[in-house]
């Protein structure tokens, strides 16, 4: 109601031939109308989305006052600006939740993981295969770590695998007993008797063997 009655006074004042101050104030809105579009259309350039859309903002708020005098293709320009500017800074938004949800998924990781290999630590001598084994299986189901991290950890993991097969290998076997020596003499005079059952057998003298005691 307001701009219709500023427009009116100012058509008024045209009729009459000389500028009124309606009509200057009218023109000196306008201009700064164009000036807020312009400077609002140049923040598309802007690189940091997030900066641009608050000084959108800011613009916004004084163009809201002095609206209701803009013509209609000057303020179609204007929404269309704060349109795109509206959609660029949502999807830097949602970027950067994104990117804050990933940095707090690598530090979970990397928990994890070291958790896992404190156990190791922990366990020291005592540490068997099927516990090794065990941690492994556990290590490969968690994602992934900070880059920064990540060789140093696989490294550790692996040390405590080396450790294990070294400990493994490094433990020998009990030696089978010796046979003993009674059963050892005993077989060795089968031995014989079967050698004189031979020699018997083909007739021919031959001396005797002698026998272990």
């Amino acid at each position: 109601a307001r701009a219709k009655r500023r427009l009116a006074a100012i058509k008024e004042a045209a009729s009459g031939g000389a500028p009124s101050a309606a009509e200057t104030e009218q023109k000196q809105l306008h201009a700064r109308q164009v000036q807020l579009c312009v400077e609002a259309e140049g923040l598309l350039r802007h690189k940091d989305p997030a900066r641009a859309w608050a000084r959108f903002e800011k613009i916004l708020s004084e163009w809201d006052r002095i609206s209701a005098l803009a013509d209609d293709e000057l303020d179609a320009r204007f929404a269309r600006t704060g349109e795109v500017l509206g959609a660029r800074n949502d999807a830097r938004q949602q970027e950067r939740e994104g990117l804050r949800q990933q940095q707090k998924d690598l530090q979970d990781n990397l928990e994890r993981k070291q958790g896992i290999l404190s156990r190791l630590e922990a366990a020291g001598d005592r540490l068997d295969h099927g516990e090794l084994e065990a941690a492994q299986r556990a290590w490969e189901k968690i994602g992934p770590v900070p880059l920064n991290m990540d060789d140093a950890l696989e490294r550790r993991l692996r040390m405590f695998g080396a450790q294990a097969k070294e400990a493994t290998q490094s433990d020998p076997s009990p030696a089978p007993a010796p046979a003993p020596v009674a059963n050892t003499r005993e077989r060795m005079n089968e031995m014989v008797d079967q050698a004189e059952a031979l020699l018997d057998m083909d007739l021919r003298p031959v001396p005797a063997l002698k026998k272990y005691e």
